[in-house]
């Protein structure tokens, strides 16, 4: 898989991810939509932390933000 590949999946994940806050929101923090936002936290920080080990480019997948504040902010 190439870069740009790579790259693209993650920022269609984020997308998705920020799609479920607004889910969320809609639907009163439903607990089912809540699980599905975490989910989406929770693999993103996984491939965010793999990705800082590995000294990759968080700008070029669109991981370079504060995974916390934008999915927990309060």
């Amino acid at each position: 898989m190439d870069n740009d590949l790579f790259d693209y999946i993650v920022s269609l994940l984020v997308r998705n991810a920020n799609d479920s806050i607004e889910e969320c929101r809609e639907s009163k923090h439903d607990s089912f939509e809540e699980g599905r936002k975490q989910a989406y936290y929770e693999v993103l920080d996984t491939i965010k932390n793999q990705l800082i080990v590995a000294e990759y480019n968080l700008e070029d997948c669109g991981l370079d933000f504060n995974l916390e504040e934008k999915y927990f902010p309060d």
